[in-house]
């Protein structure tokens, strides 16, 4: 019997979380942007690239250390509460293991060609 218990953050907002960040992100951008024209300013170029370069890194290090730490509390929520196919069949660590891999794996090609028939454009 599987029993699901009940979380102070509902998974609904991690999805609103995840379409609002980039678009707030990408406003802010937008506004620097106008602020400090790209053209115009010449001799500043590399600079203005090096800035763009900086924000770019700092943008992908804040998202994967976020994404990443809701990764493992979700994985430490559903091993603390055995939900989920591998917490429900009683398998050694080791198979567990090489499960999950041929999993991933097996899931990782199959989505590729799902993802482009179902394409906008494409479904014909």
């Amino acid at each position: 019997m599987i029993v699901a218990a009940e979380t102070s953050l509902p998974i609904e907002s991690l999805y609103y979380a995840k379409a609002v960040v980039p678009v707030v992100l990408l406003a802010l951008f937008w506004c620097w942007e106008s602020w400090f024209p790209f053209f115009g300013q010449q001799e500043d170029r590399l600079r203005h690239a090096g800035r763009n370069l900086a924000l770019a890194i700092c943008n992908t290090v804040v998202l994967a250390l976020t994404f990443g730490a809701v990764t493992v509390l979700v994985t430490d929520w559903t091993e603390s509460n055995h939900f989920g196919l591998l917490n429900a069949l009683n398998l050694s660590e080791p198979i567990r293991w090489l499960l999950v891999l041929v999993l991933l794996d097996g899931w990782t090609p199959t989505r590729q060609p799902i993802r482009h028939d179902c394409a906008p454009g494409r479904l014909e």
